[in-house]
């Protein structure tokens, strides 16, 4: 009787096991993630929800930057950020918070893997603050409200010559369709 037990645990065991790669395989989690959808290798479910947009700002001189966000707007997705997002796509990725309304809070770098710049923007569209976020538990934000935060690859705003209170978000290109 012990020996059909014995092998009774280890076929279930084999079973189990069988399940839970078949289980991996079709919803596209954990290792095999990144080998069956390479897009997706070093991003997280939430930030793959994320839909993108066009958007544009608007440089002292005039000049227009349009870029491809990412659009933060529901709980999940505000508190998601780059968190356990690869530096490789960090570099190449901007993700736009999107608030209902004017607020102060206070940015955070936990679980994010790479520097990153944010911008701090009112309501109608001006960098009110840009700061540059150090991995670490500093807490970050401006002194007054703001209704959208860019994140971006740390030095991104000084290179494309980005400047607090001098700079603006379209906001009309928010209005425009996402993609």
């Amino acid at each position: 009787m012990h020996v059909r037990l014995f092998g009774s645990l280890l076929f279930e065991t084999v079973i189990v096991g069988l399940l839970l790669v078949i289980s991996a395989t079709m919803t596209g989690c954990g290792v095999l993630k990144g080998i069956m959808n390479p897009e997706e290798a070093g991003t997280t479910p939430i930030f793959n929800q994320m839909k993108s947009q066009v958007i544009q700002l608007k440089r002292a001189d005039g000049f227009i930057i349009s870029l491809t966000v990412k659009i933060a707007d529901n709980d999940a997705k505000l508190e998601a950020g780059f968190q356990n997002i690869s530096p490789e796509i960090i570099q190449k990725s901007f993700i736009l918070f999107v608030f209902g309304e004017p607020l102060r809070a206070l940015f955070h770098m936990h679980n994010v893997l790479a520097p990153l710049d944010i911008a701090f923007i009112a309501g109608n569209g001006t960098l009110i603050k840009i700061e540059t976020m150090a991995v670490g538990p500093e807490l970050y934000g401006p002194d007054e409200p703001f209704q959208y935060a860019l994140e971006a690859r740390a030095g991104f705003f000084a290179e494309n010559k980005l400047v607090a209170k001098e700079s603006k978000l379209v906001t009309s290109s928010l209005r425009q369709k996402e993609k």
